[in-house]
């Protein structure tokens, strides 16, 4: 409805009093892999494959632009990208964690929050769209 680059619903149904559902194909290969492949191929991701990748982000930056919301719960936010887990898992580094992931906040505070994909990076973007959106969170 806002033009996230997701794949089409195609069907849905339950099986075992499980649901599913039924999505259309965003491709077989996500960027990492072309990304990868390119870099040990010729030292550099091509230019035609980062201009498909630039093109599937700026129509997700322009979907999440669509999203704006004046609440701005940064707690919420901490917890889906599993900042407290972090803390916990690497408490050595858990004051540095937070004295940085703090800086990041405040140098934000002048954006909105909008819908956020959680662990938006290369393995989870395909040439179509993106994959792996229910995470997804307002940030």
């Amino acid at each position: 409805e806002k033009g996230f680059p997701v794949a089409q619903l195609l069907g849905e149904g339950e099986y075992e009093g499980q649901r599913y559902y039924l999505e259309s194909s965003l491709g077989d290969r996500y960027f990492s892999e072309f990304f990868a492949e390119e870099t040990e191929k010729q030292g550099k991701i091509s230019d035609e494959t980062f201009a498909v990748f630039l093109g599937v982000m700026q129509q997700f930056v322009q979907a999440q632009l669509l999203t704006q919301s004046e609440k701005r719960d940064e707690a919420h936010f901490a917890e889906s990208l599993h900042l407290p887990f972090l803390l916990r898992e690497l408490s050595e580094w858990a004051p540095r964690i937070e004295t940085r992931f703090d800086h990041c906040m405040q140098k934000l505070r002048g954006f909105p929050f909008v819908l956020t994909h959680a662990d938006c990076n290369p393995h989870n973007l395909y040439p179509l769209g993106i994959i792996d959106f229910e995470e997804a969170t307002l940030g």
